[in-house]
């Protein structure tokens, strides 16, 4: 019996000691505590969130579920006839895409037709252009005959936008850099370009235009090669606009004057 009493002693002892050590435990662990509490509450209003989510998630089917009962002709007469419109736009939207595309192929074809024609023409037209006093501003050498701004390649065809380059060379007077940049020499023989098309137009291609507005050709630019530069000219079209305007060079408001 003592010594059970003896055991019994002990445990109580114990127990009262692991008591006393609780208070200096906790306090050696309130931060992770801390971390447990703020967890378990985080935990918590995710759960009441998802809940909440999942609620509002079936209420929202059992609504549309009971609209569709309730008008269900109604909402397939609406969904025919959306499918319908959206068909319509986007037949609309197909032709007008094709119609663009054959104009395009048509003005390309035509181009094509009277490609070495329509050089002929504007070589003749630039070689009138480059007089003494523009030679000497875009430094390069007057040429004496109109075949002499013949380039090594006249003629270049981008079939993926329709549109026709018409290469012209001439020799410079030096065959360092142009001193300005070729945007500068570019800009110069263009502002040339114009004036002259809106006074006597082109010979072969359009009367006198008479309007800054209408262009009917282009300096696309100016290639410098060292001793020799290429001038690059475009014929007006709408396919041409159109490219200048997807690369951020908006171009005024012009219309393809009818060759003549």
């Amino acid at each position: 019996m003592e010594k059970w009493l003896e055991k019994f002693d002990r445990l109580t002892d114990g127990a009262v000691e692991g008591l006393k050590k609780v208070p200096s435990q906790l306090r050696n662990n309130k931060r992770l505590i801390s971390k447990l509490i703020l967890f378990t509450l985080i935990l918590g209003l995710g759960l009441m969130s998802v809940i909440w989510v999942l609620t509002a998630f079936v209420k929202a089917i059992e609504y549309l579920y009971g609209i569709w009962v309730e008008n269900t002709e109604l909402i397939i007469i609406l969904f025919v006839c959306l499918c319908m419109l959206l068909g319509s736009i986007t037949s609309q939207i197909s032709k007008h895409r094709e119609e663009k595309e054959r104009r395009k192929r048509e003005e390309l074809a035509r181009q094509q037709k009277n490609a070495s024609t329509q050089y002929a023409y504007l070589r003749l037209f630039l070689y009138k252009i480059l007089d003494e006093r523009l030679c000497t501003l875009v430094e390069v050498v007057k040429p004496v005959a109109p075949n002499l701004l013949n380039a090594v390649t006249p003629i270049t065809i981008d079939d993926r936008h329709a549109i026709i380059y018409y290469n012209f060379q001439l020799h410079k007077t030096k065959t360092l850099p142009f001193s300005q940049g070729t945007d500068y020499v570019s800009n110069l023989i263009s502002s040339h370009v114009i004036a002259k098309t809106q006074i006597e137009g082109i010979e072969g291609i359009t009367a006198p235009v008479g309007d800054s507005l209408i262009t009917p050709v282009h300096v696309d630019s100016v290639k410098d090669l060292g001793s020799t530069a290429i001038i690059v000219l475009v014929l007006d079209c709408e396919a041409y606009r159109e490219l200048k305007e997807q690369q951020g060079h908006s171009l005024q408001s012009r219309e393809l004057v009818e060759h003549i």
